[in-house]
Protein backbone atom coordinates (compact mmCIF):
# COMPACT_ATOMS: atom_id res chain seq x y z
CA UNK A 1 0.00 0.00 0.00
CA UNK A 2 2.85 2.39 0.85
CA UNK A 3 4.54 1.73 -2.49
CA UNK A 4 1.31 2.33 -4.43
CA UNK A 5 0.64 5.60 -2.63
CA UNK A 6 4.22 6.68 -3.26
CA UNK A 7 3.68 6.37 -7.01
CA UNK A 8 0.62 8.63 -6.96
CA UNK A 9 2.56 11.98 -7.07
CA UNK A 10 4.58 10.74 -10.04
CA UNK A 11 1.43 9.68 -11.85
CA UNK A 12 -0.19 13.07 -11.20
CA UNK A 13 2.93 14.87 -12.39
CA UNK A 14 3.01 12.79 -15.57
CA UNK A 15 -0.64 13.55 -16.29
CA UNK A 16 -0.01 17.23 -15.70
CA UNK A 17 2.93 17.26 -18.11
CA UNK A 18 0.84 15.54 -20.78
CA UNK A 19 -2.08 17.89 -20.31
CA UNK A 20 -0.03 21.11 -20.36
CA UNK A 21 0.47 21.18 -24.16
CA UNK A 22 -3.21 20.45 -24.71
CA UNK A 23 -4.20 23.16 -22.26
CA UNK A 24 -1.80 25.64 -23.88
CA UNK A 25 -3.16 24.76 -27.31
CA UNK A 26 -6.70 25.37 -26.05
CA UNK A 27 -5.70 28.77 -24.65
CA UNK A 28 -4.07 29.64 -27.96
CA UNK A 29 -7.21 28.79 -29.87
CA UNK A 30 -9.32 30.76 -27.40
CA UNK A 31 -7.20 33.80 -28.23
CA UNK A 32 -7.86 33.34 -31.94
CA UNK A 33 -9.19 36.61 -33.34
CA UNK A 34 -10.71 35.07 -36.42
CA UNK A 35 -9.89 33.54 -39.76
CA UNK A 36 -9.07 34.60 -43.29
CA UNK A 37 -9.39 32.35 -46.32
CA UNK A 38 -10.46 31.73 -49.85
CA UNK A 39 -11.06 29.05 -52.40
CA UNK A 40 -12.47 27.94 -55.71
CA UNK A 41 -16.20 27.83 -56.42
CA UNK A 42 -18.48 25.68 -58.54
CA UNK A 43 -21.70 27.65 -59.14
CA UNK A 44 -24.91 25.70 -59.75
CA UNK A 45 -27.96 27.70 -60.95
CA UNK A 46 -31.21 26.66 -59.28
CA UNK A 47 -34.90 27.18 -60.03
CA UNK A 48 -35.74 29.50 -62.91
CA UNK A 49 -32.09 30.47 -63.32
CA UNK A 50 -31.28 26.88 -64.27
CA UNK A 51 -33.42 27.20 -67.42
CA UNK A 52 -31.12 29.82 -68.94
CA UNK A 53 -27.65 29.37 -67.46
CA UNK A 54 -25.20 26.47 -67.19
CA UNK A 55 -22.65 25.79 -64.48
CA UNK A 56 -20.21 28.53 -63.58
CA UNK A 57 -16.94 28.84 -61.71
CA UNK A 58 -15.08 31.42 -59.72
CA UNK A 59 -13.16 32.37 -56.60
CA UNK A 60 -14.16 33.33 -53.08
CA UNK A 61 -12.53 35.36 -50.28
CA UNK A 62 -13.80 35.64 -46.74
CA UNK A 63 -12.89 36.86 -43.28
CA UNK A 64 -14.37 35.96 -39.89
CA UNK A 65 -13.82 38.18 -36.84
CA UNK A 66 -14.57 36.53 -33.52
CA UNK A 67 -17.11 38.26 -31.27
CA UNK A 68 -17.05 35.78 -28.37
CA UNK A 69 -14.43 33.79 -26.41
CA UNK A 70 -13.55 30.61 -28.21
CA UNK A 71 -14.82 31.98 -31.52
CA UNK A 72 -18.30 30.44 -31.29
CA UNK A 73 -19.91 33.65 -32.57
CA UNK A 74 -18.23 35.68 -35.29
CA UNK A 75 -18.87 38.33 -37.93
CA UNK A 76 -18.31 37.08 -41.48
CA UNK A 77 -17.44 39.14 -44.56
CA UNK A 78 -17.90 37.08 -47.71
CA UNK A 79 -17.17 37.96 -51.34
CA UNK A 80 -17.00 36.10 -54.63
CA UNK A 81 -16.54 36.56 -58.36
CA UNK A 82 -18.24 34.01 -60.63
CA UNK A 83 -18.15 33.63 -64.40
CA UNK A 84 -21.12 31.79 -65.89
CA UNK A 85 -20.48 31.94 -69.62
CA UNK A 86 -18.14 33.44 -72.21
CA UNK A 87 -17.64 33.63 -75.95
CA UNK A 88 -14.76 34.63 -78.20
CA UNK A 89 -14.73 35.47 -81.89
CA UNK A 90 -12.39 37.26 -84.31
CA UNK A 91 -13.63 40.48 -85.90
CA UNK A 92 -12.18 43.09 -88.21
CA UNK A 93 -11.17 46.30 -86.50
CA UNK A 94 -13.41 48.40 -88.78
CA UNK A 95 -14.86 48.51 -92.26
CA UNK A 96 -12.14 50.96 -93.28
CA UNK A 97 -9.37 48.66 -92.00
CA UNK A 98 -10.73 45.15 -92.59
CA UNK A 99 -7.26 43.59 -92.67
CA UNK A 100 -6.76 44.14 -88.91
CA UNK A 101 -8.44 41.35 -86.94
CA UNK A 102 -8.98 41.47 -83.18
CA UNK A 103 -10.42 38.98 -80.72
CA UNK A 104 -13.64 40.05 -79.03
CA UNK A 105 -14.31 38.22 -75.76
CA UNK A 106 -17.63 38.52 -73.96
CA UNK A 107 -17.95 37.22 -70.39
CA UNK A 108 -20.88 37.08 -67.99
CA UNK A 109 -20.03 37.83 -64.36
CA UNK A 110 -21.68 37.71 -60.94
CA UNK A 111 -19.91 39.63 -58.17
CA UNK A 112 -21.26 39.21 -54.63
CA UNK A 113 -20.56 40.67 -51.22
CA UNK A 114 -22.24 39.87 -47.91
CA UNK A 115 -21.94 40.51 -44.18
CA UNK A 116 -23.49 38.58 -41.31
CA UNK A 117 -23.11 36.33 -38.26
CA UNK A 118 -21.32 33.00 -38.18
CA UNK A 119 -21.54 30.24 -35.56
CA UNK A 120 -18.57 27.85 -35.26
CA UNK A 121 -18.58 24.65 -33.20
CA UNK A 122 -15.43 22.81 -32.24
CA UNK A 123 -11.92 23.80 -31.13
CA UNK A 124 -10.08 20.69 -32.26
CA UNK A 125 -8.87 19.47 -35.65
CA UNK A 126 -12.41 19.50 -37.06
CA UNK A 127 -14.79 22.47 -37.00
CA UNK A 128 -18.37 22.89 -38.15
CA UNK A 129 -19.77 26.31 -39.01
CA UNK A 130 -22.87 27.98 -40.42
CA UNK A 131 -23.59 31.59 -41.38
CA UNK A 132 -26.07 33.99 -42.90
CA UNK A 133 -25.31 37.21 -44.77
CA UNK A 134 -27.01 40.19 -46.37
CA UNK A 135 -25.43 42.23 -49.13
CA UNK A 136 -25.55 42.64 -52.91
CA UNK A 137 -25.09 40.77 -56.17
CA UNK A 138 -23.82 42.58 -59.25
CA UNK A 139 -24.60 40.96 -62.62
CA UNK A 140 -22.58 42.24 -65.58
CA UNK A 141 -21.68 41.27 -69.11
CA UNK A 142 -18.42 42.76 -70.37
CA UNK A 143 -16.95 42.68 -73.88
CA UNK A 144 -13.28 43.37 -74.53
CA UNK A 145 -11.22 43.64 -77.70
CA UNK A 146 -7.53 42.85 -78.12
CA UNK A 147 -5.01 40.24 -79.16
CA UNK A 148 -3.70 37.22 -77.27
CA UNK A 149 -1.56 39.42 -74.98
CA UNK A 150 -3.22 42.84 -74.69
CA UNK A 151 -6.69 44.32 -74.30
CA UNK A 152 -7.11 47.83 -75.66
CA UNK A 153 -10.86 48.40 -75.25
CA UNK A 154 -13.73 47.09 -73.13
CA UNK A 155 -17.38 47.88 -72.57
CA UNK A 156 -20.13 46.78 -70.19
CA UNK A 157 -23.08 45.62 -72.27
CA UNK A 158 -25.56 45.18 -69.43
CA UNK A 159 -25.46 45.25 -65.64
CA UNK A 160 -27.84 45.03 -62.69
CA UNK A 161 -27.43 45.47 -58.93
CA UNK A 162 -29.57 43.32 -56.63
CA UNK A 163 -30.05 43.05 -52.87
CA UNK A 164 -28.96 39.53 -51.93
CA UNK A 165 -29.18 37.20 -48.95
CA UNK A 166 -27.28 33.98 -48.36
CA UNK A 167 -27.09 30.99 -46.04
CA UNK A 168 -24.10 28.70 -45.87
CA UNK A 169 -22.18 26.20 -43.84
CA UNK A 170 -19.24 23.90 -43.97
CA UNK A 171 -16.52 21.81 -42.41
CA UNK A 172 -12.91 22.70 -41.63
CA UNK A 173 -10.16 20.09 -41.24
CA UNK A 174 -6.85 21.16 -39.74
CA UNK A 175 -3.98 20.32 -42.10
CA UNK A 176 -1.12 22.33 -40.55
CA UNK A 177 -0.36 23.81 -37.14
CA UNK A 178 3.17 25.25 -37.10
CA UNK A 179 2.95 29.01 -36.56
CA UNK A 180 -0.83 29.20 -36.90
CA UNK A 181 -3.53 26.64 -37.74
CA UNK A 182 -4.38 26.11 -41.41
CA UNK A 183 -7.64 24.39 -42.34
CA UNK A 184 -9.00 22.71 -45.43
CA UNK A 185 -12.39 24.36 -45.94
CA UNK A 186 -15.37 22.59 -47.58
CA UNK A 187 -18.60 24.57 -47.79
CA UNK A 188 -22.00 24.99 -49.42
CA UNK A 189 -23.40 28.48 -50.01
CA UNK A 190 -26.97 29.29 -51.11
CA UNK A 191 -27.38 32.74 -52.69
CA UNK A 192 -30.81 34.37 -53.16
CA UNK A 193 -30.52 37.21 -55.69
CA UNK A 194 -34.19 37.59 -56.57
CA UNK A 195 -35.46 38.75 -59.95
CA UNK A 196 -32.62 40.08 -62.09
CA UNK A 197 -31.90 41.33 -65.62
CA UNK A 198 -28.86 39.60 -67.11
CA UNK A 199 -27.38 38.19 -70.29
CA UNK A 200 -26.45 34.61 -71.08
CA UNK A 201 -24.20 33.18 -73.78
CA UNK A 202 -25.59 34.18 -77.16
CA UNK A 203 -27.45 37.16 -75.73
CA UNK A 204 -25.47 39.61 -77.90
CA UNK A 205 -25.88 39.42 -81.68
CA UNK A 206 -23.92 41.33 -84.30
CA UNK A 207 -26.13 42.39 -87.23
CA UNK A 208 -24.90 42.52 -90.86
CA UNK A 209 -24.74 46.32 -90.72
CA UNK A 210 -22.39 46.15 -87.73
CA UNK A 211 -24.94 47.16 -85.08
CA UNK A 212 -25.44 45.16 -81.89
CA UNK A 213 -28.66 43.51 -80.72
CA UNK A 214 -28.79 42.79 -76.98
CA UNK A 215 -31.47 40.42 -75.69
CA UNK A 216 -31.55 40.41 -71.88
CA UNK A 217 -33.36 37.89 -69.71
CA UNK A 218 -35.36 38.82 -66.63
CA UNK A 219 -35.91 36.00 -64.15
CA UNK A 220 -35.05 34.70 -60.72
CA UNK A 221 -31.27 34.32 -60.56
CA UNK A 222 -30.58 32.21 -57.48
CA UNK A 223 -27.70 29.77 -57.21
CA UNK A 224 -25.83 27.36 -54.97
CA UNK A 225 -22.04 27.36 -54.81
CA UNK A 226 -19.73 24.57 -53.66
CA UNK A 227 -16.41 25.77 -52.27
CA UNK A 228 -13.05 24.06 -51.83
CA UNK A 229 -10.51 26.27 -50.13
CA UNK A 230 -8.27 26.95 -47.17
CA UNK A 231 -8.48 29.21 -44.13
CA UNK A 232 -5.81 30.53 -41.76
CA UNK A 233 -6.32 31.50 -38.12
CA UNK A 234 -5.67 35.10 -37.08
CA UNK A 235 -4.18 35.91 -33.65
Amino acid sequence: MIRRSGRLPWILCSLALVSLPLHAQGLRELRERGQFGGGFLLAVPVGEFDRFVNLGGGVNLFGVFNLSPGGVLGLRVNGSVIGYGSSREPRSLSQTVPEVIVDVRTTNWITTMGLGPQVTLGQGPVRVYSYGTVGFAYFSTVSSAGDHAHTFASSTNLDDWRFATALGGGLQFRVANRHRPVYLDLAVHGQHNGRTRYLRSGGIETRPDGSILITPIESQANLVTLRLGVSVSLF
